[in-house]
């Protein structure tokens, strides 16, 4: 016989499951971005870490000031890509908490009682850092 407790009990497994989907997704993140003209490529994670760099024999042709600007934008580039990828990870599992969270939860007899809290009152998702960077 499925109880309300047995509901709230699989309605906890999922959104466990969706928790855990969520962790995978986001730690998985790997972005590479290249300069424009290829000399430069720089990974980065998903907390926007800069985990790989690659330099071509392209870059003899800039100075070391200009090499340091083109890595440093190239990985701002990648950083940018990977919060984004990381943002739309936070709004798809905000909203399918916000579903099952307010799914009709079954009781012994057959009917349902549908939760109070409407998705408005979800924490939003995390917001992009101002584009100023330092």
């Amino acid at each position: 016989m499925k109880t309300l407790a047995n509901s709230v009990l699989a309605r906890i497994e999922q959104q466990r499951d969706l928790l855990e989907g969520l962790q995978s997704d986001t730690n998985s993140i790997k972005v590479r971005a290249s300069s424009p003209d290829r000399s430069v490529t720089v990974e980065v994670d998903s907390t926007c870490a800069m985990t790989g760099l690659w330099l071509t024999p392209g870059i003899t042709k800039h100075s070391a000031t200009t090499l340091a600007t083109l890595i440093v934008e190239t990985a701002q580039h990648a950083a940018r890509a990977a919060l984004a990828r990381r943002n739309e990870l936070v709004r798809q599992f905000t909203t399918q908490m916000g579903q099952q969270q307010n799914a009709p939860l079954e009781r012994w007899d057959g009917t349902t009682v549908t939760p109070q809290r409407p998705v408005a009152e979800m924490a939003p998702p995390v917001a992009d850092p101002p584009s100023g960077d330092k």
